[in-house]
């Protein structure tokens, strides 16, 4: 993690100087040292870029099988609300919202010098926050593991699971769970039930307020962590 973040403040620095540069060209844009110097940085730059790539995925691949693990590299203390977008940048993803995507689509990722995670505007925060952790499944599961650095995600699909029912698709199924355990770390649902005490339970509304995912999101992680039938937690699906 050390040499990616060194890189994604050698990478931001020669932005800054690019940015510059390209400032003084505008008031000379005659100027052959600075088109010169706007070459080289420019030039830099997709190296820069080129070789954190190729050190994220082997860092993803060598050290990184579990959002348990990625959390613990990305943070000191795990906060309750995990921003997404945060983790990704710390990894030297780049993530953009783009309303251009088409109609169908609700996220992809790939590799273009640099990893890029983008996603489409969403009517809640949640939803967005889901796609770019869903995104951010495939880099970690996939794409670094694999040749195929292409993951797309249609609006249908990815939010027709977003309820109760479940992905048949194992890929997009595992990106799910990594979304889910992402946003809902189970160190700190196993903090917030260790603080009940005796018959005091905790509902599903309130834990999907306090991570800000969707009851399907957290109907799933819940799954996956085995606590579906904990007695602690209240069950209140809009669907029960």
């Amino acid at each position: 993690m050390k040499y990616i973040e060194k890189l994604n403040k050698q990478i931001l620095n020669t932005q800054k100087m690019i940015d510059s540069t390209n400032e003084l060209l505008i008031k000379n844009n005659s100027d052959t040292m600075l088109v010169f110097m706007l070459q080289q940085d420019e030039g830099l730059l997709k190296t820069l870029k080129q070789v954190r790539t190729k050190e994220t995925l082997s860092f993803l691949k060598n050290n990184v099988s579990t959002s348990e693990q990625l959390l613990q590299k990305i943070y000191m203390v795990v906060p309750f609300e995990i921003n997404p977008i945060d983790v990704a940048q710390k990894l030297g993803i780049l993530v953009m919202k783009n309303s251009l995507l088409n109609d169908s689509e609700a996220g992809k990722c790939y590799i273009n010098d640099e990893i890029v995670i983008e996603y489409k505007p969403q009517f809640t925060h949640n939803r967005e926050r889901f796609s770019v952790a869903h995104e951010l499944g495939h880099v970690v599961k996939h794409m670094a593991h694999a040749n195929n650095t292409h993951y797309e995600d249609s609006t249908e699909l990815l939010y027709a699971r977003n309820d109760y029912i479940d992905s048949l698709n194992p890929i997009e199924k595992e990106a799910d769970e990594f979304a889910g355990n992402i946003l809902v770390p189970k160190q700190k649902i196993l903090e917030l039930l260790h603080s009940l005490e005796g018959s005091e339970q905790i509902s599903t509304k309130l834990l999907c307020d306090i991570f800000k995912v969707s009851e399907g999101a957290l109907y799933h992680t819940l799954s996956s962590y085995r606590m579906s039938q904990n007695l602690k937690i209240k069950k209140e699906y809009s669907w029960v």
